[in-house]
């Protein structure tokens, strides 16, 4: 079951980034600069919801699924917890949560300059 999660945040994590940059590069083929404020705006969302998806992936792989979950489902057993991923009922902390956990250690190899453009 962590396996398919983990490549459903992956998946789902590089299809957010490559369709938003794909769609920035057909509205500004040439690098004009001149992108609509509102395509703008989206496209900051689906970044924002693409590292959001990369952190729970990277916190996954280092940390197995339970360091991603609300406290309410980290003691539960693997089958309960597949049950709940399979009619999409999992939850999962915060993205603040999440990013806090990777900075208060050694958990990540990202620089303090990259947890600041993070921030």
């Amino acid at each position: 079951m962590n396996k398919k999660i983990f490549d459903s945040l992956v998946n789902n994590s590089f299809l957010f980034f490559s369709e938003t940059l794909k769609r920035l590069l057909d509205k500004d083929p040439y690098g004009s600069g001149k992108i609509d404020n509102n395509l703008l705006t989206l496209s900051c969302a689906e970044l924002q919801i693409s590292l959001d998806l990369a952190v729970r992936a990277t916190l996954m792989k280092l940390h197995g699924i339970k360091s991603v979950l609300v406290s309410s489902h980290k003691n539960l057993p693997e089958c309960e917890l597949e049950k709940l991923y399979s009619e999409n009922k999992l939850k999962v902390e915060e993205f603040d949560s999440q990013k806090n956990f990777l900075k208060s250690g050694d958990k990540c190899r990202l620089t303090k300059a990259e947890y600041k453009e993070i921030d």
